[in-house]
């Protein structure tokens, strides 16, 4: 009984703070700064993988693409992309046109912002 009652309280709490819907949005143009740029080569990770009927062991490879991440900031906003194109376009400390995201709730306080790409 305490278990179904501990349970019972946690999924009550999960739900209480999840509660907070937006509403509405509104979509800004911005002028925001390149404020990192990384690139991460392609690498490949094995997974050891054990047959006990057999009693052996076999390696598979996984293989991570290169990335080439971008972070934009914009006032007290950072988003980072994952853009080849992105990354070969801009240099650190340049401005691009974003645009900025503002979600609002039912009673208009502002629950969360993003930046996004221009489309």
């Amino acid at each position: 009984m305490k278990r179904l009652t501990s349970l019972l309280l946690i999924i009550i709490c999960l739900c209480l703070t999840g509660c907070q819907s937006i509403k509405s949005q509104k979509k800004f143009e911005v002028s925001a700064t390149v404020s990192e740029k990384l690139y991460k080569s392609s690498y490949t990770t094995f997974i050891t993988i054990y047959n006990s009927q057999t009693k052996s062991t076999t390696l598979i490879p996984i293989i991570h693409p290169e990335q080439y991440f971008v972070t934009i900031t914009y006032k007290d906003i950072s988003e980072t992309f994952d853009s080849k194109s992105l990354y070969l376009s801009v240099k650190e400390e340049d401005k691009i046109n974003m645009i900025l995201i503002n979600y609002y709730d039912g009673e208009d306080n502002l629950v969360k912002q993003t930046l996004k790409l221009p489309e």
